[in-house]
């Protein structure tokens, strides 16, 4: 059974969802919200984003989707949607960006908790 695949976003009114590989805004409590609906399940992210991570997130499992052959330590590594898909072994898991990331699981997401982010 396929799990139910939530896209976690939050961007800003020009579409910005990251820049230099970090968030271009910090908002405590868009940072609570990520970790309420990313907790207890896996979360898949690209090279990028798992690289951006201070230190891997406590209570959920990292897939990173790459097209290298790069370790990703502390996390399981996938090649395509499919590998990443079937390393969940949920009932639900988290897409958290890139921005290629999120255009590889749009035909096959759910749901979108999107976080729009207004002057910054």
């Amino acid at each position: 059974m396929k799990p139910e695949i939530v896209f976690v976003v939050a961007r800003a009114e020009n579409g910005v969802i990251g820049r230099d590989g970090a968030l271009p805004w910090r908002l405590p409590e868009d940072m609570k919200r990520f970790k309420a609906l990313t907790m207890g399940a896996p979360m898949i992210m690209g090279r990028k984003t798992f690289e951006s991570l201070p230190k891997l997130l406590p209570g959920r499992r990292h897939i990173v989707l790459t097209r290298s052959d790069s370790q990703a330590e502390g996390a399981e590594v996938a090649h395509t949607v499919e590998e990443a898909l079937a390393l969940v072994n949920g009932p639900r898991v988290s897409v958290i960006g890139g921005a290629e990331i999120y255009r590889l699981f749009l035909p096959v997401a759910d749901r979108i908790e999107l976080t729009e982010v207004h002057g910054r």
